[in-house]
């Protein structure tokens, strides 16, 4: 029995002795290798080959070439053919603006929308050419003419209040205007003293569209109005003496188409000023209502009264001229200056066509003014 142990002992050793040298080979050796990959070398985009010549009928085939990586590093977004631009810049012009004088984007934009004030004080000596006449008999004489006394130098205000339009479109004005004038004066008629009151009172409303002012040619400066215009112009006159006292009175109220026209030249050695003009007409229709009034004191202190009224549909020209300087601060935009000389006359004020005996009526009554103005403007 014990015999047989030692070639069993022999065998268990060989086998210890052969899996020790596989374990000590196994922790010698260096573990297997790992593949790394290695990234290309990046090479342009190359040039796509010339398409070939166009076959009829035939669609032709474009190759498609991948675009080129962007050269442009922008700080803190990614870069490459899927890198995203940075924002194009908006207009520096806004669209559809002609400019501030009508050459687009070349000067500066227009100014922006606004309402504006404007203010004129016109100095003006009126004339006025009363030529009033009945055509028929009055009280205890014929046809009535009654004599007229010169009129003051006097102030005609007018006020304008207007809304600018944005990009230059234009603007919308509503303005009044008034005049008031007495004079009297002591004629002597056959031989007696009478004093004679003569009057005039003048209330015109506007209201317009009109443009910006539009540099046409170098220096010059053109802007227009179209609108609509509602006016009332009464006189009157009134001799008085001891026994007699006459009065003729006309009141014309209508209303008609208006324009006007402004012309403004720049002077180049003092920016800002210019030479000014403007042109300003209407024409109104409208009903003239004349009245005739005598009050004769008889001997025995009775006062006999004869009243006289008649009315017509007439129409009136009006025709106004300024010519002066303009002036504009070269340190802000916002306000304006005119002054200068004016005239403005009114035709067929009085005129009163045919009478009642189908004869053509010798009334007649015309007003004008001439003088200075002063003017000033102000955006906001």
């Amino acid at each position: 029995m014990f015999a047989n142990r030692k070639p069993f002992r022999g065998v268990c050793a060989a086998l210890a002795l052969v899996a020790g040298l596989e374990q000590a080979h196994a922790q010698t050796l260096p573990p297997s290798p790992v593949p790394i990959a290695v990234a290309p070398a990046w090479a342009p985009a190359q040039p796509a080959p010339p398409a070939p010549p166009p076959s009829l009928g035939r669609p032709i085939p474009v190759p498609y070439a991948a675009p080129a990586p962007s050269p442009f590093v922008v700080e803190g977004q990614p870069t490459g053919p899927l890198a995203p631009m940075p924002p194009a810049p908006g207009p520096l012009f806004p669209v559809g603006d002609p400019g501030r004088n009508g050459w687009g984007p070349y000067e500066a934009p227009s100014a922006p929308p606004g309402l504006f004030l404007d203010v004129e004080l016109q100095f003006l000596s009126p004339i006025l050419k009363n030529h009033l006449n009945s055509d028929q008999p009055l009280g205890s004489v014929g046809s009535v003419t009654v004599p007229s006394a010169s009129l003051p130098w006097t102030v005609s205000p007018k006020f304008e209040l207007g809304y600018h339009l944005p990009d230059a479109q234009g603007l919308f004005a509503a303005s009044y205007r008034f005049l008031v004038a007495e004079g009297t004066a002591t004629p002597t008629i056959d031989g007696a003293a009478f004093n004679v009151r003569t009057r005039v009172n003048l209330n015109t409303f506007d209201l317009d569209y009109g443009t910006n002012p539009y540099v046409f040619s170098p220096r010059y400066e053109l802007s227009y109005r179209i609108g609509a215009r509602v006016s009332d112009i009464f006189f009157d006159s009134r001799v008085q003496g001891d026994v007699l006292t006459r009065q003729a009175s006309n009141d014309f109220t209508g209303a008609g188409p208006h324009a006007r026209v402004d012309l403004n030249r720049q002077i180049g050695f003092l920016p800002g000023l210019g030479l000014f003009g403007r042109a300003d007409g209407s024409v109104l229709i409208g009903q003239i209502h004349q009245r005739f009034r005598e009050d004769d004191t008889n001997p025995d202190g009775t006062v006999t009264t004869s009243v006289l009224t008649r009315t017509r549909t007439q129409s009136v020209p009006v025709l106004l001229f300024q010519l002066g300087l303009s002036y504009t601060p070269t340190f802000t935009k916002n306000l304006h200056f005119a002054a200068g000389y004016q005239y403005e006359h009114y035709w067929y004020l009085g005129q009163f066509g045919l009478d009642a005996n189908a004869n053509f009526s010798r009334s007649r009554g015309e007003l004008s003014a001439q003088g200075l103005f002063v003017r000033g403007q102000l955006d906001f």
